[in-house]
């Protein structure tokens, strides 16, 4: 059974120096993604994780993380770093972060208020968000080593300046002295995406979809259906420009009558971008709506 949280969902841990997803929960919960390829087929199997990039040593990724408003209406992941090294930040000496969008090169200056020191190997969480991307009641970063630490930062300009869009690609600057001494290679983030997956019908073949609301045409998303611990039901969809949604046309004839939770993983060049559905790994969503199958 699992448990019955209606709150945060995590989908993974982050990477050194790299992008990542912060959980408005400040709670972690390794999973374990599934893939498939077509609909109507059954299995699971692990999918890649990003690969290094350049050459620096101290760059590597992790997978994304994902954050479920309270109401289980918006999904955002956030940008968030990993140090190889104990780090001491100071913001009179020109310490933090810059968070730059590519697309359209605005930057977001994030400051520890007080100097503060990060651990080494431990994901750096940059909470300045909400999950439908308004200002975060408190910006903070937050890190848990022993204990987890929380501290606020100040920013130098609105969020929505460089989060501006479902899908921005972005990069995270580290900067020592006012100079930057690391940088991340270019991600995305979610931010404020609030679709669901809907049904055409509840019995033979049926079409299934997501809408797009802003996220990149060339998304990969891969999804399955499940009910009391039998094999999933698995299908992919596409990108169909006509309704501006991702969709496909699954034939369910071959499974019993009843409600089923699903959960999609979605992917941009072999990477996953987040995942959503009525349940993330033991966590299930009671306010959002699943899928039914008659005979």
């Amino acid at each position: 059974m699992r448990s019955r949280r209606s709150y945060l969902a995590v989908l993974g841990a982050l990477g050194t120096l790299s992008l990542s997803g912060c959980l408005g929960s400040e709670e972690t919960a390794p999973t374990t993604p599934t893939t498939s390829t077509a609909a109507g087929t059954t299995g699971e199997t692990a999918s890649p994780e990003g690969s290094p990039s350049g050459t620096a040593a101290e760059f590597r990724q992790y997978r994304e993380s994902l954050t479920i408003s309270d109401r289980e209406q918006y999904h955002a992941t956030h940008p968030g770093v990993v140090f190889a090294d104990e780090t001491e930040l100071d913001p009179a000496a020109g310490d933090g972060f810059e968070i730059e969008n590519v697309q359209t090169d605005v930057t977001l200056s994030v400051v520890p208020s007080a100097s503060v020191t990060l651990g080494a190997q431990a994901p750096v969480r940059m909470l300045l968000y909400g999950a439908d991307g308004s200002l975060a009641e408190s910006p903070k970063l937050i890190q848990k080593v022993d204990d987890r630490k929380r501290y606020p930062v100040r920013l130098s300009r609105s969020v929505a300046d460089v989060f501006d869009r479902t899908a921005p690609s972005i990069r995270i600057r580290y900067l020592s002295g006012g100079e930057t001494k690391h940088e991340t290679e270019t991600r995305r983030v979610v931010v404020g995406y609030s679709g669901l997956l809907q049904q055409s019908g509840t019995s033979g073949e049926i079409e299934l979809w997501v809408p797009r609301q802003g996220l990149p045409e060339g998304l990969s998303i891969e999804g399955r259906l499940d009910r009391d611990g039998r094999e999933p039901f698995t299908f992919g969809l596409d990108y169909a420009q006509a309704s501006d949604r991702f969709t496909t046309v699954a034939d369910t004839t071959a499974l019993r009558a009843g409600t089923y939770d699903w959960e999609l993983e979605c992917s941009l060049e072999n990477r996953t971008l987040f995942r959503f559905g009525t349940y993330i790994g033991d966590r299930e969503f009671e306010a959002i709506p699943k899928i039914e199958i008659t005979t």
